[in-house]
């Protein structure tokens, strides 16, 4: 299969004008706490990177640098805002193009139907083999710390209702 070399030099060249904005207004990255740099995977400095700092994104996406008809994925432009791919977390969301649309997941298509004036939105399933085991334990245990606070909180009015029908029988024993 043949890499789309023009599509990858087209996506590094967004991914560092998004690098030097970044850079430019002091949003540093989360890893080094230093600048943004493409070197040459423009791919996951976007997808794995910036996509990932809550702050870099949003401030991307605020300043209309996000949704500008290029494909995130693979850097063919322009394209229309069809197709989307949607993080995990489901919060943040950006433009793909339909190829990468098809050979992906967390992908989603909006369809306009410019008659009726309704939108609908086909969603696919969303790829939880992203998160490893240690967010796996932290879920669990912060349910398991809900339930025990809980339990925490149960446990003195079973030690007082015990004590108060243990003396009232004390009490009518020695009567």
């Amino acid at each position: 299969m043949m890499k789309d070399c023009k599509g990858k030099e087209n996506l590094a060249k967004h991914v560092q004008h998004l690098c030097n904005e970044l850079n430019n207004a002091g949003i540093y990255t989360d890893i080094s706490n230093g600048p943004w740099k493409v070197r040459n995977n423009p791919k996951r400095v976007f997808g794995g990177g910036i996509c990932f700092n809550d702050e870099a994104f949003y401030y991307l996406k605020s300043k209309g640098m996000i949704d500008i008809g290029v494909c995130w994925k693979c850097g063919r432009e322009p394209i229309s805002n069809d197709y989307t791919f949607t993080l995990p977390d489901a919060q943040k969301t950006y433009p793909i193009c339909e190829k990468c649309y098809s050979s992906g997941k967390n992908m989603k298509r909006n369809n306009n139907d410019v008659n009726s004036g309704s939108q609908s939105t086909i969603h696919s399933a969303v790829d939880y083999t992203r998160f490893n085991s240690a967010s796996l334990i932290a879920v669990i245990s912060g349910i398991l710390a809900g339930f025990l606070i809980k339990i925490s909180l149960i446990i003195p009015v079973i030690v007082v209702v015990f004590f108060i029908v243990f003396i009232s029988y004390d009490i009518a024993d020695s009567s």
